[in-house]
C-alpha cells in the first residue's frame, strides 16, 4: 500500500510540473505580446497604398498559437534540428519487481549426538533460502539539457522460513529457521552519453550508498536413544552489517531489430564501511533420562570494523515506446540479475555446549560460529517506467 501511495504521489507531481511549465511559457509569451508597441497610424492626408497591393485574406489569422494545447512531437532523449535539446530537462521514474534467491556459503551451526551404543549422528546448518523472493526497487531522478542529472534509488529484499525436516535417531526430528535481509539506498550524480543517437546510449553514475545486511540461522534437534534418553540441542547464529560507502554504475542501451527494442545492461560496484558490524551465537545442549539430567548453554558476541563489497549485473532486453496522450516515453524491461555480497574483517563469534550422563557414552554436543558473510543472489527483474 505504501508503494502504491508513492506511485500516485509521483504521478500527480509529474503532471503538476508539466502543467506549471506550460502555463509559465504561455504567460511569458502573452506578456511579451501585450508589451509590444502598436504601429503608428498614417496621417489622414497620406497617399493611399497602391491599388494593386494584395488585400489580406479573410481566412488569415494573426493570433498567436495556443501553447497550452500544442503537443510536442519529439520523443524523449532526442535533439531538435539545430542540435539543441528539445526541452530543458527530463524526469526519470523506474519501478521494478526483482526476484532473487539468496545462496549463502557459510556454515552457521553444528550438532553432534552419540547414543548409548556409540553411534554418532551429526547435523550442520547453512541459512539458505528456498526459491525466489520478490522485492521492490524504485528509482526517480532528473536529467538536465547538458546531460547531467541526479538519481535516487531504493531496494529491499527480505526472506525467512521455518522448515521441519526428517527424523533423526528415531526421535522427534530436526527443525531449521533462517532469516535474510538486504537493503540499499543510493543517491548519485549521472552523466548521459549518446542522447538522441540511433547507436544507443550510455549512462555513467557515481554517488553514495547505504546498505544493510542481516542473516541469521537456527538449528534444533530433539531425539531419543534406545534406552529412552532424550536429547535436546539448539544452535543460533546472527550476523549484522549496516554502513555507508561509495557506489559506481554503468548502464547502456543498444537498439536492435524491431523499432523500440534495445539490448540492456547495468553493472554496478559498491564498497561500504561499518564501525560496529556485529556477530552473535548461542548454543544449548540437554540430556534427560529416568536417572539423570544435564543441561548447558553458552553464547558469544563481537563487534568490529568491517567492510562490505557489493557487485551487481543485469543483462536483458528493453522495449521503448513514445506515448501519444502525454509528452513522455514508456519502457518495459526484462533482465537476468546477479548480485554478490561479501563482508571482510568483521570479526567473529563462537560458542560450544555439551551434556550427557557421567561415565556413559551418551552425549550431545552443539557448536556455532560466524564471521564474514558471503552471499550470492541470483534471479531476474521485471521493470517499467517513464521519462518525460
Amino acid at each position: 500500500m505504501r508503494c502504491s501511495n508513492r506511485l500516485v504521489f509521483l504521478a500527480f507531481l509529474a503532471i503538476g510540473t508539466l502543467i506549471s511549465q506550460r502555463v509559465a511559457v504561455a504567460d511569458d509569451y502573452l506578456g511579451t505580446a501585450a508589451q509590444t508597441p502598436q504601429k503608428a497610424q498614417a496621417p489622414q492626408n497620406a497617399p493611399s497604398p497602391a491599388t494593386n497591393a494584395p488585400s489580406p485574406s479573410p481566412h488569415t489569422s494573426s493570433a498567436p498559437t495556443n501553447l497550452l494545447t500544442t503537443t510536442p512531437t519529439q520523443p524523449v532523449f532526442t535533439q531538435s534540428d539545430n542540435g539543441e535539446c528539445s526541452t530543458d530537462h527530463k524526469w526519470i521514474f523506474e519501478a521494478e519487481s526483482v526476484f532473487l534467491a539468496p545462496i549463502m556459503h557459510q556454515q552457521f551451526g553444528n550438532i553432534e549426538m552419540v547414543d548409548n551404543q556409540g553411534n554418532v549422528t551429526q547435523q550442520s546448518f547453512t541459512s539458505n533460502q528456498p526459491g525466489f523472493t520478490a522485492s521492490p526497487r524504485i528509482a526517480i531522478g532528473i536529467l538536465g539539457d547538458n546531460n547531467w542529472g541526479l538519481i535516487g534509488r531504493y531496494w529491499e529484499l527480505q526472506s525467512g522460513c521455518i522448515a521441519p525436516s526428517f527424523d533423526t535417531m528415531g526421535g522427534n526430528g530436526l527443525s531449521t529457521a533462517s532469516y535474510f535481509r538486504a537493503e540499499t539506498a543510493d543517491l548519485e550524480v549521472t552523466r548521459l552519453f549518446g542522447r538522441g543517437s540511433d547507436d544507443g546510449q550510455l549512462r555513467l553514475s557515481f554517488g553514495v550508498r547505504y546498505a544493510d545486511l542481516s542473516e541469521a540461522g537456527g538449528l534444533g534437534v530433539d531425539a531419543t536413544n534406545t534406552l529412552g534418553g532424550i536429547y535436546q540441542s539448539e544452535v543460533f547464529s546472527n550476523h549484522e552489517f549496516g554502513g555507508v560507502g561509495l557506489t559506481m554504475g554503468l548502464q547502456g542501451l543498444r537498439p536492435v531489430g524491431c523499432k523500440g527494442f534495445n539490448l540492456f545492461f547495468d553493472a554496478r560496484a559498491s564498497i561500504l564501511w561499518d564501525a560496529n558490524a556485529g556477530n552473535s551465537v548461542v548454543t544449548r545442549a540437554g540430556y534427560f533420562d529416568n536417572t539423570s539430567y544435564a543441561y548447558a548453554a553458552n553464547s558469544g558476541a563481537s563487534e568490529d570494523t568491517a567492510n562490505l563489497f557489493i557487485g551487481e549485473i543485469r543483462v536483458g532486453g528493453q522495449w521503448d515506446a513514445p506515448l501519444k496522450c502525454i509528452p513522455a516515453n514508456a519502457f518495459f524491461r526484462v533482465a537476468f540479475e546477479y548480485q554478490y555480497w561479501c563482508t571482510g574483517s568483521s570479526g567473529g563469534a563462537e560458542a560450544t555446549s555439551f551434556a550427557g550422563p557421567i561415565g556413559g557414552p551418551t552425549i550431545v554436543s552443539t557448536g556455532a560460529s560466524n564471521g564474514n558473510a558471503h552471499v550470492d543472489l541470483v534471479g531476474f527483474t521485471l521493470g517499467t517506467g517513464l521519462t518525460w
